[in-house]
C-alpha cells in the first residue's frame, strides 16, 4: 500500500511526521505484497510480507535499502525458494533489499563485490544478486539482493534454536541467541588478557575456545578490503553453545567463537570524506590500522584490535597470519581473479544502469559509473603488492620466492597449502611467499588413491610436511592407485 511507504504519519520511507525512516522496530514495519520474478520473466514466488527500512546512516539516502520479513502472521512463516542460485538454501525468513550502503551512488555493488570473494572459505558471509525493484509499479532502480547474518541463518545454516547459541557484537555486546552465553566471550577476553600467548599451552587452551583460523582469515578479508568502518564497528561473533569445546563436530558445531563477515562498502577505494585514510586508496596501511594499540574512539579502538594484538605474540599464530595471508593474496585476491570478478558484476549491471541512472541521477551518469569502477580496477592491481610490503615491514620478513605446486597425475588428489585447499590441481599453480618461513603441505588423495613422494623434496617426506623456500621451488605431488589387488588361482586337475 501507498500509506506503507509514503504516507507522512505512517509511511517508512519519508522524513514525515516522526523522523520516519530513522524509525526502528516492529511498530515500523509495514505490511506489503512482494512479488519475485526471475530474469526470464517467470514469476518465482509471491506472498504478503513484511517490511522495514534497513541499515544505519544509509537510511538517509534517497534510494535506502529494505529488510523483508515472512510471518505467519502475513499467511506463510518463510520464503521457499532458493534465492541465490549458487547457495545451497532453499527457505528464508528474512532477507534484504540493499542500496549499497556508502556506496549506493558509487559502483553500486561494493559490498556484494567484496563479500564474493570470499566463495572458497568457511566465512560466514551474505551472498549477493543483483535486481530491479518496483515500488507500487513504479520503477525503483537497482538493489542487491541479500541474505541476512542473523538468528535464522544460524537455524538453516547449521540447525541451530536461538537457545543453543549466542551471538554478540562489536565489544561483546549481546545482539542475538541465548544471552547466557555471553559470559563465554567475556572469559576468553580475560584469558588473553591475564595469561601470555607467546606460551604454547595457554594458545592451545585459547584455541578451544575461538577458530583462530577462521579469525585470521576475518582479518586478512577486512584488512585487504582497508575496510575503515571496522574494526571498531560492524562486528558479529558467534558461538554454538557447548559445554566444552568439541573437536570432532560438525563445522561451526564445535563451541568455538567464530566471526562474521558484513557491511564491507568503505573499503575497495571508496573515498568517502569523513573515512581515515581512504585517500590512500590501495596504499592505505590497514594492516597497522588493525594492530594499532591506541587507535581512536572510532574506528580502531584499542578494544577492537585487542584479540589480534595478543594472539600475534604467539610464533605459531604469527606464521599462520603472515602464510595465510599470502595464501589468500595469491588466490581469492590474486589480482586476475579479483579484476575477472569485477568484470563479472559489470557485465551484470551495466544493461540497466543507464535506466537506474535516469531514475536516481546518482551516479551522475554511466561515465562517472565507469570511473567509479576504474578506482577498483586501479585497487585489485596494485593493493597486494603494498599488503605484501607492509606484512614484511610489521614482522622483519625478507624477500619473496615463488613456489610452485603440481599434481603428478592430475585428478588424483588435492593439496592442502597451509590451511587452504588447492583443488583442480591439472595446471601448475604458483604464488609468492616470504622466504625462511614455515610453510604447511599436506596431500590430500582423492578416492582410491595414497600418496606417493614429493617430487622435489627428500625421498623420505611424508604426506603432510613442512618447508620453507630460500629461493624459487617447484614441487610435484606423485599419488598412485590406493585399490588392493588380488590373485585368484584356481587348481585344475589332471
Amino acid at each position: 500500500p501507498a500509506g506503507a511507504f509514503f504516507d507522512a504519519d505512517s509511511g517508512i520511507y519519508v522524513p514525515g511526521n516522526h523522523d520516519n525512516y530513522n524509525q526502528r522496530g516492529s511498530e515500523w514495519e509495514r505490511l506489503i505484497h512482494f512479488e519475485f520474478f526471475e530474469a526470464g520473466g517467470g514469476l518465482a514466488f509471491a506472498q504478503d510480507m513484511g517490511v522495514r527500512i534497513h541499515g544505519g546512516t544509509s537510511r538517509t539516502r534517497p534510494r535506502k535499502s529494505l529488510r523483508l520479513y515472512a510471518r505467519s502472521d502475513y499467511g506463510k512463516s518463510w520464503v521457499e525458494y532458493p534465492l541465490f542460485p549458487d547457495k545451497n538454501i532453499g527457505e528464508y525468513k528474512r532477507f534484504l533489499l540493499r542500496n549499497s550502503g556508502n556506496d549506493w551512488d558509487g559502483a553500486i555493488f561494493r559490498d556484494a563485490f567484496m563479500q564474493s570473494l570470499l566463495a572458497g572459505t568457511p566465512l560466514d558471509r551474505q551472498y549477493s544478486r543483483p535486481v530491479v525493484v518496483y515500488l507500487n509499479g513504479e520503477y525503483w532502480g537497482v538493489h542487491n539482493l541479500r541474505d541476512r547474518l542473523d538468528e535464522r541463518y544460524i537455524e538453516t545454516h547449521f540447525g541451530l534454536e536461538e537457545e543453543e547459541f549466542t551471538m554478540l557484537e562489536n565489544n561483546g555486546v549481546f545482539n542475538r541467541g541465548n544471552e547466557a552465553g555471553a559470559d563465554h566471550y567475556q572469559q576468553m577476553l580475560s584469558y588473553l588478557e591475564d595469561h601470555s600467548m607467546s606460551d604454547p599451552a595457554h594458545f592451545s587452551e585459547l584455541q578451544r575456545r575461538m577458530d583462530t583460523d577462521n579469525f585470521i582469515q576475518y582479518q586478512i578479508s577486512h584488512i585487504y578490503f582497508a575496510n575503515t568502518d571496522w574494526p571498531g564497528n560492524n562486528i558479529d561473533f558467534w558461538r554454538a553453545l557447548t559445554d566444552d569445546y568439541i573437536p570432532s563436530a560438525p563445522y561451526g558445531l564445535d563451541g568455538r567463537w567464530r566471526w562474521m563477515v558484513f557491511d564491507t562498502d568503505f573499503g575497495f577505494g571508496l573515498n568517502f570524506p569523513y573515512v581515515t585514510g581512504v585517500e590512500q586508496g590501495p596504499a592505505h596501511n590497514t594492516l597497522a590500522f588493525a594492530m594499532n594499540p591506541s587507535g581512536p574512539a572510532w574506528p580502531n579502538p584499542p578494544w577492537s584490535t585487542f584479540i589480534l594484538r595478543r594472539l600475534l605474540e604467539n610464533e605459531s599464530f604469527r606464521y599462520d597470519f603472515i602464510n595465510t595471508f599470502m595464501d589468500m593474496l595469491n588466490m581469492h585476491f590474486h589480482e586476475e581473479r579479483v579484476m575477472a570478478r569485477l568484470d563479472d558484476f559489470r557485465q551484470q549491471y551495466l544493461p540497466e544502469m543507464s535506466e537506474h541512472i535516469h531514475r536516481w541521477i546518482r551516479p551522475p551518469g554511466l561515465e562517472a559509473w565507469e570511473q567509479e569502477l576504474a578506482v577498483m580496477e586501479q585497487y585489485a592491481q596494485q593493493r597486494p603488492a603494498y599488503l605484501r610490503q607492509y606484512l614484511a615491514g610489521a614482522f622483519g620478513l625478507g624477500e619473496t620466492a615463488l613456489l610452485k605446486l603440481k599434481l603428478a597425475q592430475p585428478g588424483s588428489g588435492s593439496i592442502r597449502l597451509n590451511i587452504s585447499m588447492l583443488n583442480d590441481l591439472d595446471q601448475q599453480w604458483q604464488g609468492l611467499y616470504f622466504r625462511d618461513m614455515p610453510i604447511r603441505l599436506e596431500a590430500v588423495p582423492a578416492p582410491g588413491y595414497r600418496f606417493s613422494f614429493w617430487e622435489g623434496l627428500p625421498a623420505a617426506t611424508p604426506s603432510q610436511t613442512v618447508i620453507s623456500l630460500s629461493a624459487d621451488q617447484s614441487l610435484s605431488l606423485h599419488m598412485e592407485d590406493g585399490m588392493m589387488h588380488y590373485w585368484h588361482f584356481n587348481d585344475l586337475a589332471d
